[in-house]
């Protein structure tokens, strides 16, 4: 506790933790689905997944929500947006064949 009041804890983001523990990366999964992934920060590709509504398709959401920055694959274009989040939620989950090194 001591080091995080002093300011000299080691942190760790949390997408070099789950790569280290295995899983696919948030950009390797995002290139799955999108085209122009590499164009939006993976941040603002979560916030627009969360923000499609369940039952519109997620390929009318995301060109309301980013404009047109981030197109949806065309084998997933006619995914509801509840739909497409539980398709990259498990292919966010689904483990690399060889884990990454561990940190530290």
């Amino acid at each position: 506790m001591s080091e995080i009041d002093a300011g000299t804890a080691k942190t760790t983001p949390h997408e070099e933790v789950m790569e280290s523990l295995g899983f696919v990366s948030e950009k390797v999964v995002y290139a799955q689905f999108f085209v122009g992934s590499e164009d939006c920060g993976p941040d603002e590709v979560y916030r627009a997944l969360h923000d499609l509504e369940d039952h519109e398709l997620a390929l009318d959401g995301l060109q309301r929500l980013l404009d047109g920055t981030l197109q949806v694959r065309p084998q997933f274009e006619k995914l509801t947006g509840r739909a497409l989040r539980q398709a990259v939620r498990e292919a966010r989950h689904s483990r690399n064949e060889q884990p990454a090194e561990k940190i530290g």
